[in-house]
């Protein structure tokens, strides 16, 4: 299979350049996401149906630490605009590097980053942590929980700013010309950047961190790891805040790819899982790679179905690894 991928992009890269490298954006995106989203399986063992809209918050999070901009309420068009933003800061809104954002966007995102991670922790402690608890059923209770998270998690998007398409950046942004006719946006290029400098950063507080490598303990025996001595609860914690991070990461990068909605949200679920079960469930590196892996597939299928199909492609590939290989070529430990 993974041989027939490398021909598919190696045809792709000759005969479909540009989709390639739409699918190499849309993977960064859906890559990051998918390492959230198996940490929190590796740890927790069950599917978060949540992950989607979180990231979707952690975007809404960023465009509001940035703009300061809340909608008025749902009786009068219109958004009120906070006095303090970090858009606000000397230069902070001035774009450089070609990008259509300031540094103002780190700050932001740094404070999306710390509310999302404290969001998560307080569902852990007061959704997850007691279904935790019981002694059967409990993968499925949680993924039941995580259901009605993510609506809960799409109310909250949609109290502070609608429902309509929200653009963390304003204004028409031409793309950068380079040879053999691909063309590519500077906000485009660094989310391939932002992508490879979060998946790094993960692989060293997983593989380089004490907290890592009791992460990965609980992972692959959490009654062990206990008995080790592994406050279970703190690792839990800490995964939160790194999934967190991970997470107002991809939320910001989609939000520069495509405008925010929290429809969004709810459409990145099937991508993601996808991309995780491609990579092998419970594996950051290999959610990775599905998740470059999935975002290709679908934008090089352009070329052969309507762009309002491309998503099925998602599913078609998630049908395939289920019925060939159930978990993806096996769980294995973050």
């Amino acid at each position: 299979m993974s041989v027939a991928f490398l021909l598919f992009v190696a045809w792709a890269a000759v005969v479909h350049t540009q989709l390639l490298v739409a699918g190499i954006v849309t993977g960064s995106i859906y890559a990051i996401g998918a390492v959230g989203l198996s940490i929190v399986y590796g740890v927790l063992r069950f599917p978060n149906m949540a992950h989607g809209l979180g990231m979707m918050l952690a975007g809404y999070l960023t465009f509001f630490f940035y703009t300061g901009r809340l909608r008025r309420s749902a009786l009068v068009i219109g958004d009120v605009r906070l006095p303090f933003n970090f858009g606000k800061l000397p230069g902070a809104s001035e774009k450089f590097l070609g990008l259509s954002f300031g540094y103002g966007m780190f700050f932001a995102m740094i404070a999306s980053a710390a509310v999302i991670s404290l969001v998560l922790i307080l569902i852990d402690r007061w959704v997850y942590r007691p279904a935790r608890r019981r002694r059967s059923h409990v993968s499925l209770m949680l993924t039941t929980l995580s259901f009605g998270t993510a609506y809960v998690l799409f109310g909250m998007i949609a109290i502070g700013w609608g429902t309509l398409p929200r653009s963390l950046t304003e204004g028409i942004h031409r793309a950068i010309e380079y040879p053999f006719g691909i063309q590519i946006k500077a906000d485009q290029q660094f989310v391939i950047v932002g992508a490879i400098v979060s998946a790094i950063a993960a692989y060293l507080v997983l593989y380089g961190t004490k907290l890592g490598r009791a992460m990965r303990a609980v992972t692959d025996n959490p009654d062990l790891a206990r008995l080790s001595g592994v406050n279970i609860e703190r690792v839990i914690i800490f995964m939160w805040v790194l999934v967190g991070c991970l997470t107002t990461a991809a939320g910001t990068l989609a939000g520069l790819q495509a405008q925010l909605t929290p429809q969004l949200g709810l459409s990145l679920v099937l991508p993601l899982f996808t991309a995780a079960a491609l990579g092998g469930i419970g594996s950051p590196i290999g959610a990775l790679l599905g998740g470059l892996a999935v975002g290709i597939l679908q934008e090089v299928s352009v070329a052969f179905v309507a762009p309002g199909y491309k998503l099925s492609v998602a599913f078609a590939v998630l049908i395939v690894v289920l019925v060939l290989k159930p978990f993806g070529g096996g769980r294995r430990a973050v």
